[in-house]
This record gives C-alpha cells, structure tokens and sequence, in this order.
C-alpha cells in the first residue's frame, strides 16, 4: 500500500458533504506530497498511474458530489511521468 493511500480510502465510504469535503482535501494533500517525494525519480511508474487514476476519482466527487466547477478541457494526465 502506498503511503497516501489511506487518505484515498477514507474518502470512498464518506457521504455528509462536510466531512467528504474535508477528506478529498486530506486525499489530495497525501497524493501532492508523494508527487513532491518522487519528484526527479523515474521510478515509480505504477504508484504514479495510482495517483493519477485516485486524483481523477477525486475531481468526479468534487464534481458531482460538492458541486465543484467543472472546466470544458479537464486536465488527464495529472501527475507527470518522469
């Protein structure tokens, strides 16, 4: 299990908007680290597919959960591939 990963996890069984707020933010922070950690390594490549698909569940539930705005062009690819 990567490190962020409970962060992420925490996120899935929440449904008061409040504390689903609060732990996507939890979730996002986790991941950002990480990406800060492995920043310059070129390993690492399945943690970063991870990240990119956990950070892509996370704006759906910004979306369509809290309500977030949803841009026309969305970013795809959110953590870079070294």
């Amino acid at each position: 299990m990567y490190k962020w990963q409970p962060y992420y996890e925490a996120v899935i069984p929440e449904l008061d908007p409040e504390k689903l707020k609060s732990r996507l933010e939890a979730a996002e922070n986790a991941i950002f680290l990480r990406v800060q950690e492995i920043a310059g390594n070129s390993d690492h490549h399945e943690e970063r597919k991870s990240m990119n698909t956990a950070l892509a569940a996370i704006r759906v539930l910004q979306v369509e959960k809290l309500n977030f705005p949803k841009f026309p062009h969305e970013v795809r690819r959110l953590v870079a591939f070294n």
